[in-house]
């Protein structure tokens, strides 16, 4: 996780591979992280590019309350 937000794919893809070809990128939950202990649970809903909208958020909201509820 990190404190910034991804919005340029080539950015994006020159982290992937910094990072072992990343399939997705954690960036909001770091300042939590730093003062307590959590496991963040997320849904993924768009590339981290310019062509991102809310389209799919409700999808990538249902996906992670679903795995959540597996795991509890």
């Amino acid at each position: 996780s990190g404190n910034f937000v991804i919005k340029n794919a080539q950015w994006r893809d020159d982290v992937s591979k910094r990072f072992h070809d990343a399939l997705c990128f954690e960036m909001e939950a770091a300042g939590i992280m730093q003062d307590t202990q959590a496991l963040v649970i997320r849904g993924i809903s768009d590339y981290a590019d310019p062509h991102k909208s809310s389209h799919w958020q409700d999808c990538a909201t249902g996906a992670a309350v679903a795995f959540a509820r597996e795991l509890l």
